[in-house]
């Protein structure tokens, strides 16, 4: 009866340092209605599937981690769980057995040899320190593919350590080769770990300089922009010029109707043309962050030479972006895409931004709007993994725009559609 009470308390203690280990590793806190679900899940599938029960305790902390991610990763939830499953069968299977041989397996010593793996885990995480976030933040961008290969190496190992399991339960103990072939699982885990890190690492490198580039290819745009406008200017400076001598021999000479044909042909004309699309470049010296006005300028002239007509609207210096700068330039970079991509579908092209400032609320507002040719859209939908109109491999930017949302509390997006056009307003305020 004793040892069936022991029993019972390691297993649930076992339970919970193990779902310590996976909010080690996924930053995800199971709520009360899961934590019920995986004890269940656990104790059916041990008394129904015995030494097979480890897969669907490795279900039901896959079902947690998509359960807490409205974008559904499914690659980066099994991950999380076999990860978590795999470090603490291996190395708690190495310090119970050494818990059996020295201390004859006691409540205490089980327990203590149970929490090992928590903070064994721990220090790992802390010397590798691999990207977790950056994992989950740039999930859709080309490493689902990494996690694949990884979790089908984690799965491998942690099945074969619970065939060793059943063998030894069923035929005759491995001996120091069970002892062995833990140890080499753990290192080969450790090596997974830590391959898993330099590639993150590696492709934050490859991030940075390539963001680093389309900064110095957007400025270089900007720039020619800019020289074009100049001369644009320097060319209606001189005929500028020429109407006033035109207008002042007219004076002279007291010819009226030259006067007025010069005014009403000609002087007219010059507000028009300094007031042309190509001059809504100009809005964005107010735009004080170098990267969100590279950006800006690169779409804008894409625009331009796709022959949609833009509309600019910046009230004040935009000093501040309230969020992490690369997560803002991810989200207008899908927002205006999406906007150029949509608009040059429709008959008549139609582009407007809108950056406000509110500093008296410590808010700014970005308003990107475009018509485009379809008639309905559902809203729920766009932002969801893979949907998308434009065909299969699609639908990606609005899903990361999702994720960023969550991740930021201190924005808000309200998208509205509606005679055509499809407009989304960004509201960014400043964190307490």
């Amino acid at each position: 009866m004793i040892n069936n009470i022991h029993v019972d308390i390691e297993a649930f203690f076992q339970i919970v340092f193990l779902i310590v280990v996976y909010y080690q590793v996924s930053n995800i806190r199971p709520r009360f209605f899961s934590i019920a679900i995986l004890f269940l899940v656990t104790v059916l599938g041990n008394v129904i599937f015995k030494d097979a029960f480890f897969i669907f305790v490795l279900l039901a902390f896959y079902w947690i981690g998509l359960k807490n991610d409205p974008i559904k990763k499914r690659s980066l939830a099994f991950f999380y769980a076999v990860y978590s499953l795999s470090f603490f069968s291996f190395i708690g299977n190495i310090f119970t057995s050494i818990n059996h041989h020295f201390f004859q397996g006691n409540l205490l010593s089980t327990l203590l040899a149970s929490f090992l793996p928590i903070l064994l885990n721990y220090v790992i995480l802390k010397i590798f320190h691999p990207n977790f976030q950056f994992l989950k933040d740039n999930y859709t961008f080309g490493l689902n593919h990494l996690l694949i290969f990884i979790n089908s190496s984690l799965f491998s190992l942690c099945s074969l350590q619970f065939i060793g399991y059943f063998y030894e339960a069923h035929y005759s103990s491995l001996g120091f080769l069970g002892y062995f072939l833990t140890f080499g699982f753990i290192v080969l885990q450790i090596s997974l770990l830590m391959y898993l890190s330099l590639k993150i690492q590696l492709i934050q490198h490859t991030q940075i300089e390539s963001l680093r580039e389309e900064q110095l290819k957007q400025l270089s745009q900007y720039t020619n922009q800019i020289e074009g406008l100049y001369n644009d200017i320097r060319g209606i400076r001189h005929d500028y010029i020429n109407v006033i001598k035109t207008l002042q021999n007219s004076i002279e000479e007291r010819n009226l109707k030259g006067i007025e044909e010069t005014f009403n042909f000609v002087i007219k004309n010059f507000g028009a043309s300094l007031q042309g699309e190509k001059f809504a470049i100009t809005y964005l010296d107010k735009v004080k962050i170098s990267a969100v006005k590279s950006l800006l300028a690169s779409k804008l002239i894409q625009a331009q030479t796709a022959g949609i007509q833009i509309n600019v609207e910046i009230d004040q210096p935009v000093t501040t972006c309230y969020i992490n700068l690369l997560d803002y330039i991810r989200i207008l970079s899908v927002f205006l895409d999406n906007a150029i991509d949509a608009s040059k579908q429709a008959a008549n092209p139609i582009l407007s931004i809108a950056l406000i400032v509110d500093k008296p609320n410590h808010e700014e507002i970005l308003v990107v709007k475009n018509n485009c040719k379809e008639t309905t859209i559902d809203k729920r939908k766009i932002f969801e993994l893979g949907y998308s109109s434009k065909g299969k491999g699609r639908g990606i930017g609005l899903a990361t725009v999702k994720g960023l949302l969550i991740k930021h509390p201190n924005i808000n997006l309200e998208t509205e559609f509606k005679n055509h056009f499809f407009t989304q307003t960004l509201v960014l305020q400043e964190e307490p």
